[in-house]
């Protein structure tokens, strides 16, 4: 019995060491998607800016809120993938053209 305490107190060092682990891999990726995200608004400000005639406060609004043409996601939330990029370009485009 007094191995099996053992095992159990290995097991318990173990899954500490792995969450703790995993935490920080979560903190990773969470700062490796935000500094996408922020390369991402640098290539998309531009066009939001000329979009919504250089008012930074709709540009912002657009950005988090759930757009249909999107699939009702939001832009902020396509910033991290070149994809995502080039279909918030394209639709800011089309915002910049009235093209619906």
């Amino acid at each position: 019995m007094a191995s099996e305490s053992g095992k159990e107190k290995a097991y318990l060092k173990f899954a500490r060491e792995q969450a703790l682990g995993k935490i920080t891999d979560w903190q990773d990726l969470i700062m490796e998607a935000e500094e996408k995200r922020a390369g991402g608004i640098e290539k998309v400000m531009p066009n939001g800016l000329i979009a919504f005639d250089n008012d930074m406060e709709k540009f912002k609004h657009w950005l988090n809120s759930s757009i249909p043409a999107l699939n009702n996601q939001k832009p902020i939330d396509l910033l991290i993938t070149e994809n995502g990029v080039n279909l918030l370009n394209n639709e800011l485009l089309r915002i910049e053209h009235s093209v619906y």
